[in-house]
């Protein structure tokens, strides 16, 4: 599954004033997109070596109430994609 076009293109279009720790998880999600749905929040914050609160900031920084709400909407992206 990759990440939806849309949070791909609000990730690019806020990347340039993003912080440092928002930056290393962005990357992050934009490397790993099609397996987002298997790792935690945790896996995803040691993945970019930030701690978990900057990766709950991210999430609501991108519209998010936490990574519970993004986690559900890329669950919905992919109901909505598939063939059955």
């Amino acid at each position: 599954m990759a990440i939806q076009p849309a949070l791909e293109a609000q990730i690019h279009q806020c990347y340039g004033e993003l912080s440092s720790a928002d930056k290393k998880l962005a990357d992050v999600l934009l490397m790993r997109q099609k397996d987002l749905l298997s790792y935690s929040a945790t896996e995803l914050a040691e993945l970019a070596s930030i701690s978990k609160a900057s990766a709950a900031r991210f999430f609501r920084r991108l519209g998010y109430a936490d990574f519970s709400a993004f986690r559900q909407s890329l669950r919905d992206q992919v109901s909505e994609q598939s063939p059955l």
